[in-house]
């Protein structure tokens, strides 16, 4: 069955609503409508701008996921061993060129160095 979800990124303020099929969860998602497009991502058709911003949300992932594996400083872990980044150690934000600031309190230069190689100069910056 297609449902469609509607998705607030935490990248940007775009609301796009995309549609996935209940029944297959590993098919891909697809974007259905722009309902609010930033600044950043206007002009694009449905389907692009879930692309874009998608691409987008998934780099900042990726920071997040390696920071959670290999920064323990900058962890914390509940009784469940859920692992979160503590407050205020880690910041992101995307540039007018679409390429991810991260400021991170504490990461040490081999996690920084890393993290630039996993994700490519290009798209990321690393401050702290």
């Amino acid at each position: 069955m297609k449902k469609i979800t509607r998705w607030f990124p935490d990248t940007c303020s775009c609301v796009i609503d995309f549609e996935w099929d209940t029944d297959n969860p590993n098919a891909p998602h697809t974007g259905k409508e722009v309902v609010k497009a930033c600044l950043a991502h206007q002009g694009f058709d449905a389907t692009a701008h879930y692309n874009k911003v998608l691409s987008e949300n998934q780099t900042k992932n990726l920071v997040i996921k390696h920071v959670i594996e290999n920064a323990p400083e900058l962890v914390d872990v509940d009784e469940k061993g859920n692992k979160t980044l503590k407050n205020g150690k880690m910041a992101y934000f995307f540039d007018e060129n679409r390429k991810l600031n991260v400021i991170a309190t504490g990461l040490t230069a081999l996690n920084k160095d890393a993290i630039v190689a996993l994700i490519g100069s290009e798209k990321i910056i690393i401050n702290g």
